[in-house]
């Protein structure tokens, strides 16, 4: 919701008609997620999590090997990838 709104245009405009109409119902929501999608905020917060998730694991590095170490390796590729 953020990055679309930050992104100015007709998107962030749609969203913010939505929004201030305090509506939440089902069919709002699907409609917000429909504009979140194609103001390519999706792909922008993807993009941040990679970044995220490389700079996650390039500060592991610096861990000792173990268990503790792996279960945050695998944390973080766990939230990279999940969908919506």
């Amino acid at each position: 919701l953020l990055l679309t709104l930050r992104s100015g245009g007709p998107h962030a405009s749609a969203l913010q008609t939505l929004m201030a109409r305090g509506d939440n119902s089902d069919a709002t929501f699907w409609r917000v997620r429909d504009i979140v999608i194609r103001a390519g905020a999706v792909e922008q917060a993807r993009e941040y999590a990679l970044a995220g998730t490389k700079s996650a694991l390039a500060a592991l590095n610096g861990l000792p090997e173990g268990p503790e170490r792996n279960a945050l390796a695998e944390l973080a590729v766990w939230i990279e990838r999940r969908t919506l």
